[in-house]
């Protein structure tokens, strides 16, 4: 059973890299992220594990945007991946 666990997340890690060099640019708006991400997190509560320190290293603001490096913030949600 592990080895399937491992199996599906190393197809989930990689579906995720090919989909992240698709997307133009260095970085994501967090709603870019957000629907990057399928809306498995809303842009609110991503909102809330920054203020708790919690979300994706590499953030920064351009202008009024919260925006995020691509490579820290997919690690971040890859690191959030769960198979049951």
């Amino acid at each position: 059973m592990k080895a399937d666990k491992k199996k599906a997340i190393e197809k989930i890690t990689a579906e995720y890299w090919a989909a992240v060099e698709k997307h133009p640019g260095p970085a994501f708006s967090r709603e870019e992220f957000c629907r990057f991400l399928g809306g498995a997190i809303t842009p609110g509560r991503l909102a809330n594990l920054d203020s708790e320190g919690l979300g994706p290293d590499g953030s920064f603001y351009q202008g009024r945007k919260k925006m995020y490096l691509k490579a820290p913030a997919v690690e971040w949600a890859l690191r959030r991946v769960e198979v049951k």
